[in-house]
């Protein structure tokens, strides 16, 4: 019997998979989701006071982003698994460069950040990020008034981002997009914008003409918005228009939730395996996470909360199986 906890190092090379000869009845709990926590530290870094992140994902796309947000004048001190921010009121009273690794959705997100520093601030990632492109959120940014350059090449990182006195709230049509983190990191500084017209009871409106990419990660965003504090106004995203109010953030105590695209890969083992049992302490059954929607579509004898927690996930595999469809457009990740 192989001691799958051993350290890596330390484990068989090749490993050998040993199937599965009976039912099991595990509980787990997953990492913390990466993208619930992206957003939360953005929203923590901008709210006024110190918010409490309870289990964020410790990983080199989260630490990177947290650490760019503090060069710009958040703080963060950790006291076991969990993080505290201080906020900066909504504009960071620092400049600086920041290097966000491979992480596509951070460095999306620190270019919209960067808009609101009080400095000029460099955005730039790993070769492989540099490859990827950024233009789309680039673009959005400066029809709100942002002066952004391209350091190097155009649509690529790095970026420069200056302070500008006209980068201000307003109307944005949107239409077709590559990725959904573009549209979801101008929602999440949207609140922090000046507003455009004193006229408007809106901060910034989003007229989206095509479907986007991945939609139910703008949902997610707006979902946490809300969790922060932010007022908006919006039903279906496409098509469909999306409003949000000038506002503060308020610091709270915020709990990530589980990573619904870890959990998916032993909740099928349990739905293939006849009898067996897999409880996801901590996840949401009807949660906002996009990836949930596969664990909604295995073919299992019960799926459903937890009588005693419900926030815990409970899943059973059935004596027989059958086939299924389902539109994996809506869980990309999963």
């Amino acid at each position: 019997m192989i001691d799958y906890t051993l350290p890596l190092d330390e484990l068989p090379n090749p490993l050998p998979i040993e199937p599965l000869t009976k039912p099991f009845d595990v509980t787990i709990t997953p990492p913390g989701s990466k993208s619930i926590t992206c957003r939360a530290y953005v929203l923590a870094a901008l709210a006024e006071g110190e918010s409490k992140i309870i289990r964020p994902l410790r990983a080199d796309d989260t630490d990177k982003l947290l650490d760019a947000l503090c060069t710009l004048g958040a703080e963060a001190r950790w006291e076991g698994e969990d993080v505290f921010i201080k906020g900066v009121g909504g504009r960071f009273p620092r400049g600086g460069e920041v290097n966000l690794g491979d992480g596509g959705t951070p460095a999306r997100f620190m270019i919209a950040c960067a808009c609101l520093a009080s400095e000029p601030v460099v955005v730039d990632g790993s070769p492989r990020m540099r490859k990827r492109p950024v233009a789309e959120g680039v673009d959005m940014l400066r029809q709100l008034g942002a002066t952004i350059e391209y350091v190097e090449e155009e649509r690529r990182l790095p970026v420069r981002v200056v302070p500008s006195e006209d980068f201000k709230g307003g109307e944005l049509e949107i239409g077709k997009t590559q990725s959904s983190q573009s549209i979801s990191a101008v929602l999440l500084i949207s609140p922090c914008l000046k507003k455009r017209s004193a006229l408007s009871d809106w901060n910034l409106v989003l007229r989206i003409k095509s479907e986007p990419t991945s939609p139910r990660y703008i949902e997610l965003t707006l979902n946490i918005l809300m969790e922060f504090g932010a007022e908006g106004l919006g039903g279906e995203i496409y098509p469909g228009n999306v409003s949000m109010k000038r506002k503060k953030f308020r610091a709270r105590t915020f709990t990530i939730e589980p990573d619904a695209s870890s959990a998916i890969y032993p909740c099928t083992g349990a739905s293939l395996v006849p009898k067996s049992t897999i409880h996801v302490e901590g996840l949401f059954f009807l949660g906002p996470q996009p990836d949930l929607e596969a664990i909604h579509c295995l073919d299992a004898e019960k799926i459903d909360f937890n009588c005693k927690h419900l926030t815990d996930v409970r899943l059973c595999g059935k004596e027989s199986r059958s086939s299924f469809n389902m539109d994996a457009s809506v869980c990309p990740d999963g």
